[in-house]
């Protein structure tokens, strides 16, 4: 509730944490640059899912950015924050060089 009124879940926040979870150390810091530059606070990165699960875990962030085929089981590493830090918005990242898979 914001102001004593529903929102329905959506909540905005102001300065939303963020972690990075992607090997691409280029695309990593272009990713974070984006997010600083339109307000978010990146709290960390992780290359791995080892490093994934243990930011998050630690850090509690609102949003998780994590790459699928993250090295050392990137889908695991998915359930296991969700499960670990369930208040963490995970979105999966995933890339490809044919522009029908792009959404």
């Amino acid at each position: 509730m914001v102001s004593g009124r529903p929102t329905g879940g959506m909540v905005e926040l102001q300065h939303p944490s963020v972690l990075i979870a992607d090997d691409d150390v280029p695309h990593r810091r272009a990713v974070r640059e984006a997010l600083e530059t339109h307000g978010f606070v990146v709290v960390g990165e992780a290359s791995d899912s080892a490093a994934a699960i243990g930011a998050a875990t630690r850090l509690r962030p609102d949003i998780c950015l994590i790459e699928i085929e993250l090295p050392l089981e990137g889908l695991n590493a998915i359930g296991r924050i969700a499960k670990s830090s369930p208040e963490t918005m995970v979105v999966v990242l995933s890339r490809s060089d044919h522009s029908e898979d792009v959404v």
